[in-house]
């Protein structure tokens, strides 16, 4: 097994921005999680304070975290497991994409794929196609 395919702080925020699916990280308690950029969130409870009534989350630090999760997945698409004791990607399309947005290309990404009623998956493999046709025209 190849060290870039190992997950990383980095690849898990990817995750948990690059699909329009939330992705959620399975822990070795088998609570499942919703993995946000920051952060590791756990499901909402109610809770009675001072007299009020809220809807709260457990936060977990990603860091500490990631020697925890033993699966990500988003949706029914599994995206990494831990295997041998490292978790590594199993969507051979994180692998291929390693070439970082800026937040505007992300954003625009975004609208594009909402206009279009496709997932960001989808949007990028478009915007790639048209790109290299464009290419070959010049």
């Amino acid at each position: 097994m190849t060290d870039d395919m190992t997950v990383g702080l980095k690849d898990l925020r990817r995750f948990a921005t690059v699909s329009n699916q939330i992705a959620t990280a399975k822990m070795k308690n088998h609570e499942i999680l919703e993995l946000h950029p920051r952060a590791l969130l756990g499901p909402e409870k109610k809770a009675l304070i001072d007299g009020q009534n809220y809807v709260v989350r457990r936060k977990y630090d990603l860091q500490k975290g990631l020697y925890d999760i033993q699966t990500i997945r988003a949706g029914d698409q599994l995206l990494a497991e831990r295997v041998n004791g490292q978790l590594v990607m199993s969507d051979q399309k994180f692998l291929n994409r390693s070439l970082p947005l800026s937040e505007k290309a992300f954003q625009l990404l975004r609208e594009y794929a909402d206009a279009h009623g496709v997932t960001l998956d989808q949007a990028l493999d478009q915007a790639i196609a048209s790109y290299t046709q464009e290419q070959r025209y010049e």
